[in-house]
């Protein structure tokens, strides 16, 4: 029996493969055997609608700085730094919606290949490279962009946080 990994969605637009679809990933022994299953993917719509479990329906934030600001700040600020502010929020929520999509990763697809050993440890080198090393990178940052929103709505300062943390950023290097 070949071990697979079976990804299924609900919507029923099966010919864009929006909708329905099954996706079987096998593996493999040798390099050549992996590269082999690779290009074997197989995609085909899927014939039961799965009701997607409750880890699929993380929220995606759509607050907008004007939305969480009283009024009394933003009547003190200017139109540019009004946009400016915009422009963090959003890196703030961008961020956070990052590592849970990144985290997702982990839980649906990472464990449960290596728990049913559905790949070789190769394998899942090259599908998820450093990913685990990558997260804890990002909620550090995230922890300090939400310490400085916390302390003041209206940030002065953002790119030291970034240089703060670019020890820990080198880590995206592999992907440049």
């Amino acid at each position: 029996m070949k071990p697979s990994v079976i990804i299924k969605s609900t919507s029923e637009d099966s010919k864009s493969f929006k909708g329905k679809a099954t996706v079987e990933v096998t593996a493999a022994s040798s390099a050549i055997e992996r590269k082999e299953s690779l290009s074997k993917i197989k995609v085909s719509p899927s014939s039961k609608i799965v009701q997607p479990k409750t880890i699929l329906s993380a929220k995606k934030t759509q607050d907008r700085f004007v939305d969480v600001v009283n009024q009394s700040v933003l009547d003190g600020l200017t139109q540019d730094e009004i946009k400016r502010q915009e422009v963090i929020f959003e890196l703030i929520q961008t961020e956070k919606q990052y590592i849970q999509d990144m985290q997702l990763v982990l839980k649906v697809f990472l464990d449960p290949i290596r728990q049913k050993q559905l790949l070789i440890q190769k394998d899942v080198n090259t599908l998820f490279s450093n990913l685990e090393d990558i997260i804890p990178a990002n909620e550090a940052l995230l922890q300090e962009f939400s310490a400085r929103q916390k302390a003041n709505p209206v940030i002065e300062l953002i790119g030291d946080v970034f240089l703060d943390k670019i020890d820990s950023l080198k880590k995206y290097a592999i992907y440049c």
